[in-house]
């Protein structure tokens, strides 16, 4: 028997054995990648091109234009608010949906009854300032000069 341990006879016979090397590992881009990346980057600029133009977009779209428009006192007689069920996990909950506010305006003598609904995000200040001034004439609507039935109201800041 050879007088080598099992132990050293194992050390000696993986000390034989060489390991080349293993090379530095590069970032490999795919075509998947690239393809990826460049569409995420012209998606990004054509948003950021038409965000410059936005104003001009939404001023030729806009049907408020003011240089058509016209404003004159108006009085708000009622104001709703409007509500919708919503489910939750506790159970059924109400939230307000939107504001339902009805007033009148005299355009060339004549009197126009108009509703608008003004969204839920309406500030809370223009709400009170609503609330507060019921039939009373100190609001303004914006009107259309061709058409006066065309009407919004204008909310102060």
């Amino acid at each position: 028997m050879s007088s080598m341990s099992r132990n050293d006879r194992r050390k000696e016979k993986f000390a034989k054995i060489k390991h080349p090397p293993k090379p530095e590992e590069k970032m490999k881009w795919s075509d998947n990648s690239i393809l990826l990346i460049s569409s995420a980057i012209i998606s990004f600029l054509f948003i950021m091109a038409i965000g410059t133009f936005n104003t001009e977009i939404t001023n030729f779209f806009n049907p408020r234009d003011e240089a058509h428009d016209r404003t004159t006192k108006a009085t708000v007689y009622s104001y709703e608010t409007e509500t919708m069920l919503d489910q939750t996990r506790i159970g059924n909950i109400s939230r307000i949906k939107d504001y339902l506010v009805r007033y009148r305006y005299k355009v060339n003598g004549r009197t126009y009854d108009h509703q608008e609904i003004l969204s839920m995000w309406t500030k809370a200040a223009y709400l009170i300032y609503l609330e507060k001034n019921l039939n009373t004439e100190s609001f303004l609507v914006q009107y259309d000069i061709a058409n006066p039935e065309k009407v919004y109201l204008v909310q102060k800041e």
